[in-house]
Parts: structure tokens; C-alpha cells; sequence
């Protein structure tokens, strides 16, 4: 063994070039250097720096070429995540990372990936995409921390798509390494299992990789880490047996019994992680790109929103769907002002907590797109810019919310099915009507998106309408103002409160944040349950009509509607200073690079 790169303070995520003659690493040249991206000679010469900024960029990998019409010369490309939009991850634990590319002369910058959590961990299919690890958590989905799952995407940004895990447990998903097989192997983990990660192998072909999921390994085995392709039969992997004290040895490990079958080498004093063949492999094809920097805007269509193969939607009758919501997701700066610095003594405040006391964070509604009669919609949304979308019925309630952040890069025109459809499903054969018309236009400027909260809307609803019954003589729900000491209004803790034995945040007696269907308190504004609507083998429950001396207008209730399907936030307006900005974003590649 020897060391190829003696001048790094550390150094990690080697990846060999294709042509099997280079190595791309993250690398730190000094202990208070941030981790910037390395390329060498196989054996530790000829070092250059790709990428150089004052921000953490990590696991990068090598792409293919990618092609534009107005430039014959095809570039080579690499990926990688870093943390440069200084934004904090939507479970505030630290930065929130999005994957980013550039050509190998680190010229042409530019982020391609929008999650509010984290996107990490890029490997490179045979057909050029990119396959990676994203952190979905989309505020109560799998509270409290949310799932990671695979996701693939187009060197240029285009085309996101779930590859495998967006419902399936354990919550991680990471370090995907491809066999010549066409076999896909990675690392299941749960939360505090293990430091770096580590847990048990898993596999899913590509042939089917929704539905081929293989468990390779078992917990009782020990903890895997960073598999890697050995040969046709094995793997070569970090493991380690489940003992404090125990360090990451690389071994080989059979593919088919899950057993390991060789030591190949462990230093006792240090972790032995992310093994890569020193050898040449296949180029993955070519990509041609649609991106026009010069656009701020992309189309996104649906054949037919009733297509899916989620059990709760295959119950909506067809014709009870009658628009289409558009959120967008707020970034939040990580070192964001109110939160308690970390050398204060003070323990810090993630940032979502000064907008709610629910696991959403600040979101603005883009617009409203209508659906045709055959379920069809086809509409204009901002681009680079976390969306996600939800269903509403005749009163404008969210029958179903699309739980994960997607986005579109400028000029692409991103369709689908239906509404989370089988993958493998051939879609009709038909034209849809709302192809058949222009696109509703929801490019709005972000100054002009609306939001709701309570502080600004809801609170001076509740003291005009509702105030003069639901007083101190209302023991049940008294929403008279008292002094807080928490710093949040005492009527939000009110509403807000759980219900015994329930989660803080995620179900409350009167509301159930992200989904005013099901909120006891919306029931009361439209004298009758909500979720049991437009179902014919529901039976009609009974609510009295509250305000008792005369309904709210439509305009009225549905801000209370929009704000509870929006994540019922305290506030919902971050101040300027508190949002997220990406200087590396601004570096977009001039036409035709």
C-alpha cells in the first residue's frame, strides 16, 4: 500500500476515469481549506484543481460528453455535491447540498439538482444518466427525518425521476455502485447506526429497478460500506463487525450468497472506505442537452392525473379533481439570523422553528393550473425552482399533496402518466385536451406568488369571526389572546395542540398541517367532513356550520384552506436576509457551452 496523496490534510471519493488513467477526489490541502475537487494521475502525479471555492464540494464523478447543437466539439463533464447555496436542510441538522457539474476544466459551472434537503452520492449509468441519493423530506412525510431514496437525472438537470426507495424503508439509501452485470448495489442504513453510514448491501437490476429489489447482506453480518464492482462474481466493500471500537476493512464479498470471501486488506487505525478498480471501464453514451439559459421557464404536462399505483388515489372517483395547486419550497439560509450561534452556550434554533411549530418550512403558492375532463393538464412554471404539486377538489381542499420536491431546468418540457403511475406503464395513446389548448401560465415573479400564515391572515380572521363565541366562557377552545412565553401566539399552540398520544406538530384536535381535508376546523367552516366527500360509500357526518351568526365568504375560508394545506405556518414570510441564495447558480454557461 501507498499513499497518493501525501500534501491533503484528508482526502476522499476517488473515482477512476473511464480510460482508467486518472482519479477525480474531493480533497483538503489544509485543516481549515475547504474540500475542493482533485484530479490526479493514477499513480498520485500531475494533481490539479477542477474546482476551487470557498465552499465544501464532495463525491464527485465522472460524466460522459455531453453534445449542443451550436458547438461540434463534445466536453467531458464531472458532477458532485456541494453545499454552496448556504441553505439549511429542511430538517435544520446543517447544509442543505444539491449536485452540480462542470467540464473538467472547471469551466461552465452550474447546478443542476433543487432539493431543499440533500442531494448526494452521483454515480453514472450505462445510458448517461445520473443516478443518486436524495434526502426527500417533504414536512410530515416519514416524520421525523424524512426517507432517502435513488433518483436519476440528465447531466443537464432535465428529466428527474425516482429510480428506487421513494416509499420503501430503511430511510437511507447511498453510495450506489453499478456491476458490469447491470446490477446496482447499495448501502440501507437507519438513523444513529452508524457514523458514516454504513449498514447492509441491497441490489435492484436495471432491467426492472422498481421491482427487483435483492437484499445482498443482513444487520447481523456486521455493517457494509462503499461497494464497489471486483468481478463478475463479487464485490469488493468496507466492513466492519459491530463492535464500538472496530474500524472499516476492505473485503470481498459474494454477490450471490451475501458472504464474505476474502480479507483484502484493514489497518487496524483507520477506516478503510470507498475502493475503486484501477481499470479501464465503458463510456457511458453521449447526452445532448435542451437547456437554454436564456429561458426562465419550462412546461410541465400530465396525460391523466387519475393513472397511479398509489392505493389512496386509486379511490378518487374520476371528475372530482377540478384544478391543480403549485407550491414552491423556500430555501433558508443555515447561519440564519434569531438562531442561537453555536459558541453561545445556547442551544441552537434550527430556522423552521421561527415560521412554525410544524415540520414545514416557509412555501408560496405559484399558482392554480385547471385540470381538462380527462384529467390532463398542461401549464408554465418558474424553472430551477423547488415545486411540488397538490390536487384540489370543487372547494379548493388538497386531496392529494405530492410529497417530494421536483423541479425543471429553463426550456424543458417535462411530462408524465399520470399522478405517481406504475413506471413500467405504457401511457394511452391518445391526445389529451390540455395539449390540445395553450399552457396556463404560472411563471409569475417570486415577488408576486402568494402565501398565507397565520400571523398576517389567519389571526385577524380568528379575532373578527370567531373570537366573540370562543372566549373564556368556551373551555373547550378558548382563542383568546394570553401572553405567550414561548414566543408564539397562545390561539397558534391552541390549534395547533396534538392529540393526546400524538405527534407535536404532525396531527392537532382542530388541524392536521399540510391537509385542510382532514382538519376538524376547516369541517366546522363547511358544516361537514371534508375527507369523506365526493367518496359515495362514506357516510355524511354532521358538523355544525361555525361562525353560528353566519358563514365565512369563499374568499374567507379559503385562506384558511391555503394556509393549513400550505403546512399551517406561524409565519410564512422569511425575511430577506433569511433566504437562501446560490452564488454558483448565477454562474450560468454562456450559449452554447
Amino acid at each position: 500500500m501507498r499513499i497518493l496523496t501525501p500534501e491533503f490534510v484528508s482526502a476522499c471519493s476517488p473515482v477512476v476515469s473511464f480510460d482508467g488513467k486518472r482519479v477525480v477526489f474531493s480533497g483538503k490541502i489544509s485543516s481549515d481549506a475547504p474540500w475542493n475537487i482533485w484530479e490526479m494521475d493514477t499513480d498520485g502525479a500531475n494533481k490539479r484543481r477542477i474546482v476551487q471555492t470557498s465552499w465544501d464540494c464532495l463525491t464527485p464523478a465522472y460524466l460522459p460528453s455531453i453534445y449542443t447543437l451550436d458547438n461540434l466539439q463534445p466536453r467531458d463533464q464531472i458532477v458532485f455535491a456541494c453545499n454552496a447555496s448556504d441553505a439549511l436542510n429542511e430538517c435544520g441538522s446543517g447544509p442543505a447540498w444539491s449536485l452540480y457539474t462542470c467540464e473538467l476544466s472547471g469551466e461552465n459551472l452550474r447546478r443542476i439538482t433543487f432539493n431543499l434537503s440533500a442531494d448526494f452520492d452521483p454515480a453514472v449509468l450505462p445510458d448517461g444518466r445520473i443516478l443518486f441519493s436524495s434526502w426527500q423530506r417533504f414536512g410530515t412525510r416519514y416524520y421525523p427525518t424524512g426517507l432517502f431514496s435513488l433518483l436519476t437525472v440528465n447531466t443537464d438537470g432535465t428529466d428527474l425521476f425516482p429510480f428506487y426507495g421513494n416509499h420503501e424503508l430503511p430511510i437511507l439509501k447511498c453510495k450506489p455502485a453499478l456491476a458490469p452485470s447491470g446490477w446496482l448495489f447499495f448501502v440501507e442504513s437507519r438513523p444513529g447506526q452508524d457514523p458514516l453510514g454504513g449498514g447492509s448491501i441491497a441490489a435492484v437490476s436495471l432491467r426492472r429497478n422498481m421491482k427487483s429489489y435483492t437484499p445482498i447482506t443482513h444487520d447481523q453480518q456486521g455493517l457494509f460500506f462503499s461497494p464497489s464492482p471486483f468481478d463478475e462474481k463479487d464485490l469488493v466493500v468496507s466492513y466492519k463487525p459491530r463492535g464500538e471500537n472496530d474500524t472499516y476493512g476492505l473485503y470481498k464479498l459474494s454477490r450471490e450468497t451475501g458472504e464474505i470471501a476474502k480479507k483484502l486488506f484493514d489497518d487496524p487505525d483507520w477506516h478503510d472506505i470507498e475502493a475503486q478498480p484501477l481499470s479501464p471501464r465503458t463510456r457511458p453514451k453521449g447526452r445532448a442537452s435542451v437547456v437554454d439559459y436564456q429561458f426562465d421557464v419550462a412546461d410541465i404536462y400530465c396525460l391523466d392525473c387519475y393513472i397511479t399505483d398509489r392505493p389512496k388515489l386509486k379511490s378518487i372517483p374520476r371528475g372530482s379533481l377540478h384544478s391543480l395547486r403549485v407550491i414552491e419550497g423556500i430555501p433558508l439560509r443555515e447561519a440564519a439570523p434569531n438562531s442561537n450561534p453555536a459558541d453561545s452556550g445556547v442551544p441552537r434554533v434550527p430556522v423552521t422553528r421561527k415560521y412554525s411549530s410544524t415540520p414545514f418550512g416557509p412555501r408560496r403558492i405559484i399558482g392554480e393550473a385547471p385540470l381538462s375532463s380527462d384529467g390532463s393538464f398542461y401549464m408554465k412554471v418558474p424553472s430551477e425552482t423547488p415545486v411540488a404539486f397538490q390536487l384540489l377538489d370543487e372547494k379548493g381542499t388538497a386531496v392529494v399533496t405530492h410529497q417530494n420536491w421536483m423541479w425543471a431546468m429553463p426550456k424543458e418540457a417535462r411530462g408524465c402518466i399520470g399522478c405517481h403511475e406504475d413506471r413500467e406503464l405504457t401511457p394511452p395513446n391518445r391526445l389529451v385536451e390540455a395539449l390540445k389548448k395553450p399552457a396556463a401560465e404560472l411563471n409569475v415573479p417570486a415577488e408576486k406568488r402568494r402565501t398565507v400564515d397565520f400571523q398576517r391572515e389567519i389571526a385577524a380572521l380568528i379575532k373578527s369571526r370567531c373570537i366573540q363565541c370562543h372566549n373564556h366562557n368556551h373551555p373547550g377552545l378558548d382563542l383568546t389572546e394570553i401572553p405567550p412565553e414561548t414566543g408564539l401566539s397562545r390561539v397558534y399552540e391552541v390549534l395547533l395542540s396534538p392529540e393526546e398520544g400524538g405527534a407535536e406538530g404532525i396531527t392537532g384536535r382542530y388541524i392536521k398541517p399540510g391537509s385542510a381535508r382532514e382538519s376538524p376546523l376547516v369541517w366546522h367552516l363547511f358544516g361537514k367532513r371534508l375527507d369523506e366527500a365526493g367518496n359515495p360509500s362514506a357516510v355524511e357526518s354532521s358538523f355544525k356550520l361555525m361562525p353560528p351568526d353566519g358563514p365565512l365568504s369563499d374568499s374567507e375560508r379559503k385562506l384558511f384552506v391555503e394556509w393549513i394545506d400550505l403546512g399551517a405556518q406561524f409565519i410564512n414570510r422569511p425575511a430577506p436576509e433569511d433566504v437562501a441564495r446560490d452564488p454558483l447558480a448565477s454562474r450560468a454557461p454562456e450559449k452554447g457551452k
